[in-house]
């Protein structure tokens, strides 16, 4: 369970730790009246961690400051819970967080700086959001004094619609992480709807920020989404013909993945016609990648030596179709 959480965690990390990744973030979800009053062309990193020993069980973080009506220096603590599960009491753990970045200032002889916390979570199970002193029982309005009430903005990506990520999220990188959290427990969702994601992407002009998050991503799709990493790699094939070589890159990692868990390699002479059809076309596109005769062969499930026929009949051929190649390669098997 642990590697599962670092993996969780590593992910969140290599994305939010990005400003613009993080700001984009901020700006499509934060509530409206809260963003009228920041200035997110002040939004800077902070390298500081207020995460301590207790609390990394449960929690880390990516700290951002920011000014507030231009002027007053905030922190925005983007808080990734590793449960996959709601927190029971999170005030209580959120509480020992804002004290430490409190004790921090201090210690650091500063003002005291507000800090508002975005918890982040990512299970199946919905948050049922409540305020502090919802905890206690009997609590009226005297009570309510002696109880340090605070609020967090939450974001549970159960309620983060498919709508939503594709219309209200600009950098083309978060739109991808959201949508592997948002569909990470249902892979016929995210199978159905992953050919979209990579037909927005500009793989032309990515930078080299964006093409570390995109293998970033092709690993953290491999370690938590139930599904065949040879298909994920059949879909790269068959998205936008812009596919670029870091969608190329994660292809060809799945693929080795995929062997490495012992999937069937091969296509031998009494598959259907369909099958043989669908082998010829990987061939082609794998071969207009200019990818390795290795990993063409892995996708297509052909052997090496078949593949290689393939791809000089199409040189020799220009405008030969997968079923020319087919009905050549059959007349001679027979």
């Amino acid at each position: 369970m642990r590697e599962i959480n670092n993996i969780h965690d590593k992910t969140f990390k290599e994305f939010f730790s990005h400003p613009e990744e993080a700001k984009d973030f901020v700006h499509s979800t934060f509530p409206k009246e809260l963003l009228e009053k920041l200035d997110l062309s002040t939004f800077e990193p902070e390298p500081s961690s207020y995460i301590d020993e207790s609390l990394s069980e449960y929690i880390s973080d990516i700290v951002y400051n920011c000014l507030y009506f231009g002027k007053i220096k905030i922190k925005i603590c983007l808080l990734f819970e590793h449960k996959s599960r709601p927190e029971e009491y999170p005030h209580l753990q959120l509480l020992q967080y804002l004290l430490g970045i409190w004790h921090s200032n201090l210690k650091e002889r500063k003002k005291l700086e507000i800090a508002i916390p975005i918890v982040f979570y990512h299970g199946i199970q919905k948050w049922n959001y409540r305020t502090l002193d919802n905890y206690f029982e009997g609590i009226d309005d005297f009570l309510r004094r002696f109880l340090p009430i605070f609020d967090y903005i939450l974001i549970d990506t159960v309620d983060i619609s498919y709508e939503k990520i594709k219309r209200d999220f600009h950098q083309k990188l978060m739109k991808f992480y959201l949508y592997i959290v948002k569909f990470m427990y249902d892979p016929i969702m995210f199978e159905e709807n992953l050919t979209d994601f990579f037909e927005d992407l500009d793989y032309e002009t990515l930078s080299d920020r964006e093409t570390k998050l995109i293998e970033a991503a092709f690993i953290y799709i491999y370690n938590t989404i139930n599904i065949e990493p040879m298909k994920i790699a059949e879909i790269i094939l068959e998205s936008s013909e812009k596919v670029g070589e870091a969608a190329m890159t994660g292809a060809e990692m799945l693929i080795k993945k995929g062997m490495e868990k012992g999937m069937e390699k091969g296509m031998e002479k009494g598959l259907e016609k369909g099958e043989y059809l669908k082998a010829i076309e990987n061939v082609l596109k794998g071969a207009k990648r200019k990818l390795d005769i290795d990993v063409i062969a892995d996708i297509s499930g052909l052997k090496i030596q078949l593949v290689k026929k393939i791809i000089k009949l199409a040189a020799l051929h220009p405008k030969i179709t997968r079923y020319d190649i087919y009905d050549l390669l059959t007349s001679k098997e027979e």
